[in-house]
């Protein structure tokens, strides 16, 4: 039995916001097809922030070069 791809369809846009000023402004947004579905559409602007999110629970008074990328961030359990 061969195999029929069904397009999936994104039928909205994901808008464009820009942060900096001047010569120093980063675009991000600005797509039409699904986050990361590079193979569908080149986007307009190339992902440029990431965003870990951790759920372990783990110490991090024990990863203290972790620790220090976390500085000043707060812990929202809401």
């Amino acid at each position: 039995m061969p195999f029929n791809r069904k397009p999936r369809v994104f039928k909205t846009s994901i808008g464009t916001m820009d942060f900096g000023a001047a010569d120093r402004t980063l675009t991000l947004g600005g797509q039409n097809t699904f986050p990361l579905h590079f193979f569908e559409a080149r986007p307009d602007h190339l992902p440029a922030v990431g965003v870990e999110i951790i759920d372990t629970g783990f110490d991090m008074s024990e990863l203290p070069m972790l620790a220090a990328c976390y500085d000043g961030a707060r812990r929202s359990l809401s």
